[in-house]
């Protein structure tokens, strides 16, 4: 498995991003700092924890430099750190257990994808003492898609794209993506409003022109 390092976004995949997508990967990573001028942000660093606004700005922005497969996902997040033998910690995003939120937020997450690739780039809240280098942004290279999939017991969900890190101290990370495609509420732009067109607009165009014209 191979990983690649852009700034704050870590690739990892079993191939090579494809060049184009791998230009246009690098210019999503100023995505926090286009919203960060934005005169209705709230904070600076608002985006970074805002899935929804931002994976429907990188969607919008592929679509407009040719990715035209380019979509949004509902999904599931895991990680967990063992050692020893034994769980040390655990984080999960958008389970289906997931109820109370404060008011504005989604129960889920959002990611895009593209291609047999998978772009998050809100990794930034999930820091922890026990996986300090989580990256801010990830690509991660997908599971092969199944035409018809099993049934699954009920309250599992089906993995996506998935990478397991040994760490130096022995500490083992597992960091697992998990399709959920019938949590569809980040529509509803009584949530916070980060669905809305017009607060990505600038960026994607800015995005765009940062990108400029292909000649692969």
């Amino acid at each position: 498995m191979s990983s690649l390092r852009i700034g704050p976004l870590a690739y990892i995949g079993n191939q090579n991003l494809p060049g184009k997508l791998a230009k246009a990967v690098a210019v999503v990573t100023t995505i926090h700092d286009e919203y960060a001028i934005q005169p209705w942000i709230a904070h600076p660093n608002k985006s970074k924890e805002s899935c929804v606004l931002c994976a429907l700005t990188v969607r919008d922005f592929l679509q407009r430099v040719g990715f035209k497969d380019a979509r949004v996902r509902s999904v599931t997040v895991i990680i967990k750190a063992r050692k020893g033998g034994e769980d040390i910690h655990s984080l999960g995003v958008g389970t289906p257990h997931d109820r109370e939120v404060a008011p504005g937020k989604w129960a889920g997450h959002l990611v895009t994808t593209v291609g047999g690739f998978l772009i998050d780039t809100t990794l930034a809240p999930w820091k922890r003492p026990a996986w300090p280098d989580l990256p801010e942004m990830i690509v991660m290279q997908m599971f092969e898609e199944m035409n018809h999939r099993p049934a699954l017991p009920p309250g599992q969900l089906w993995p996506i794209a998935a990478v397991r890190a040994d760490e130096d101290d022995g500490t083992e990370i597992e960091f697992v993506y998990l399709d959920r495609p019938e949590n569809q509420s980040w529509k509803d732009k009584t949530q916070g409003g980060d669905s809305d067109k017009q607060r990505r607009r600038a960026v994607v165009d800015a995005l765009v022109k940062r990108f400029g014209p292909w000649r692969g």
